[in-house]
């Protein structure tokens, strides 16, 4: 099951949302044994920690000798397991900012009606950065799945993107806040009114943890036999635990998420400041970038 991240930056921190789901798994690597320090000999001492003997071979995946003992006797082999263990708000900002202003004056000797609209592009993003890097030889990437509610009356903008495991990067999108119709007001012969448009600019800050863990079994082998036997199958956390290994890896990503909800036009008188309408405005994207 791949790894996906479902984020939804609402209009207030009770409203945002973050659900991290998915495991994955790959037969462990030369690196991956270096991380979890099951080098042989590092092994061989915690199999013997275990199981009261050293053995003369130690294995974590195939291929062995004697046929590959893995494939013979239908044992797992040590793997790798991805998995998230958590996801959560850590943060999230909202300050009120004016982004546009138009003003409109009816120069004639008569009512007319005019479109007190008015827009503004913006730029939502989403950046990822990483605590550190593992180094786990997991070749995933993960995907992301960004809401940004609230941008109008039904509006919603979304972000969806991948990238590698522990790599990091970011993601943006050009989105126009406003409306270029639908204010629209009978001025009387030499009224003039301003539309101001206005939004929260919200930062949400976005914690998720992985673990990487160990399953499966070491393949030993003793000679002469050892309780009448050549070969055994020890789990692998039996044995780490044992020998006092520790048999998980965490690892953090942090995302943090630039974006806009709330956005309103206001049509006021510029000297009273008296408001004549409000209008909540939707979001429509632009030109991804």
């Amino acid at each position: 099951m791949a790894i996906s991240i479902a984020i939804n930056a609402g209009q207030s921190s009770s409203a945002s949302t973050v659900i991290a789901t998915g495991t994955v798994q790959n037969v462990i690597t030369d690196t991956e044994r270096t991380l979890f320090n099951i080098q042989d000999g590092s092994l061989k001492a915690a199999v013997s920690a275990y199981f009261g003997r050293s053995p003369n071979d130690a294995y974590v995946c195939s291929p062995t000798p004697w046929g590959d003992l893995y494939q013979t006797y239908n044992w797992p082999q040590v793997q790798a397991t991805l998995s998230v263990v958590s996801a959560r708000i850590v943060s999230e900002t909202s300050n009120p900012i004016a982004l546009n202003t138009n003003t409109f004056t009816n120069h004639s000797s008569v009512p007319a009606e005019f479109n007190c609209g008015v827009t503004q592009e913006v730029t939502v993003t989403a950046e990822s950065n990483w605590s550190s890097s593992s180094e786990v030889g997991i070749s995933q990437t993960i995907s992301y799945g960004i809401s940004f509610l609230g941008a109008g009356a039904q509006g919603e903008t979304a972000l969806s993107f991948t990238q590698t495991w522990e790599q990091g990067g970011s993601q943006s999108e050009s989105v126009t806040l406003g409306s270029s119709a639908g204010v629209t007001l009978t001025l009387q012969p030499g009224q003039t009114v301003e539309a101001i448009l206005s939004a929260s600019k919200g930062v949400l800050t976005v914690e998720v943890e992985y673990q990487i863990t160990l399953v499966g079994v070491t393949a030993v082998n003793y000679n002469p036999t050892y309780q009448g036997h050549h070969f055994w199958a020890l789990d692998i956390n039996n044995v780490m635990s044992a020998g006092k290994l520790s048999n998980v890896i965490t690892s953090k990503e942090t995302i943090v998420i630039d974006y806009f909800t709330n956005t309103t036009i206001t049509v006021q008188d510029p000297e009273s400041q008296d408001v004549i309408r409000t209008l909540v405005t939707s979001a429509r994207p632009g030109i991804s970038s």
